[in-house]
């Protein structure tokens, strides 16, 4: 889990490391555009690594919806993500030509929002995170959306409690492997899509993945692959597994330590102590605050919740048009 220390800052590199740099062990995700240009993210593990910079934008949030409410139009939309995936800068510039050919005012537009901070072309790699969108606080929205209709102390208790919960459940379930599961299902992914590569071994544990046109090479000591996935998501990709299948070798003895449970146990082993309810509080002499005069707004009393404009619209409203109009006189 990262520990982010978020900082305004004045001078200097306001984008975090450069994307060329190396090493690391996380990232943090910004705000949108130009409102996250002042501010600088620091995040460290709290298992002791050292402390990282890298700034990275919501794909979904801060580009895609952008490019939507500037005009334009859905059908660059598949392009648009195809570029966030890219983990090649030379595939990221030739899918930007194919924007640049449909519309220039779309890869200008783009070019504005720094790659550096939403395209794995350019993340830094060793992070062990090649996400493009910010799910973790998608996550922790969808938790939060009972809770923060209620007063502060009511919602910091739930919240509290969830928690405590979370943390006592998913111990008590364990792992079957010392592999995270997730990772275990990407791995058994990538096992299915590894039969469609030629692998073309040339000693010393490098190897050449090819399929068609496309061939990549793969160094099991450096644990590198050129598409730079293995390096970016830290558990592998296509080619890695296709060589290391070639070999007959266990995958999973390839992964991060990141994703291993003795690493999970490690950044996990605290836990939230149970406390008294408020009749158990201990008595001050501040004034108790009051809560807010309660006042009717005008109109009838909205239930649901105001949608962003990067979600899906539910209205089901019937149009009128075609609907025949008649006279009563």
């Amino acid at each position: 889990m990262l520990r982010a220390d978020i900082r305004e800052y004045g001078e200097g590199d306001r984008s975090g490391a450069h994307p060329e740099e190396e090493g690391g062990g996380g990232a943090c995700y910004g705000g949108f555009g130009e409102e996250a240009q002042g501010i600088r993210c620091r995040a460290e593990r709290p298992i002791g690594a050292g402390p990282l910079q890298e700034m990275r934008q919501d794909a979904r949030g801060s580009v895609q919806v952008g490019m939507l409410q500037v005009g334009i139009r859905a059908r660059f939309v598949n392009l648009f993500w195809s570029a966030c995936n890219a983990t090649t800068e030379q595939y990221f510039k030739e899918i930007l030509k194919d924007i640049k050919l449909m519309s220039p005012e779309a890869s200008n537009y783009l070019m504005e929002k720094s790659p550096r901070t939403w395209s794995r072309a350019y993340y830094q790699v060793g992070r062990c995170c090649s996400s493009v969108e910010n799910g973790g606080c998608e996550s922790y929205n969808a938790i939060i959306v009972e809770a923060r209709k209620k007063p502060i102390i009511t919602m910091l208790e739930e919240l509290r409690m969830y928690m405590m919960n979370k943390l006592f459940t998913t111990k008590l379930n364990g792992w079957s492997s010392d592999v995270s599961p997730e990772i275990r299902l990407g791995l058994n992914e990538l096992k299915v899509n590894q039969r469609f590569w030629e692998v073309l071994p040339s000693g010393f544990n490098q190897f050449e993945t090819r399929s068609g046109s496309e061939a990549y090479e793969v160094d099991l000591d450096k644990r590198t692959c050129s598409c730079r996935m293995w390096q970016l998501n830290g558990y592998g990709c296509v080619h890695f597994v296709a060589a290391i299948s070639y070999l007959n070798r266990d995958v999973e003895k390839y992964v991060d330590t990141y994703f291993f449970k003795a690493m999970y146990m490690k950044t996990y082993h605290y836990k939230n102590c149970p406390m008294n309810g408020s009749k158990m509080w201990s008595e001050t002499n501040y004034i108790s605050p009051l809560p807010p005069n309660n006042r009717r707004m005008p109109d009838r009393p909205k239930t649901k919740r105001v949608r962003d404009v990067s979600e899906k619209g539910g209205n089901h409203r019937f149009s009128k048009k075609g609907k025949k109009i008649s006279c009563s006189l």
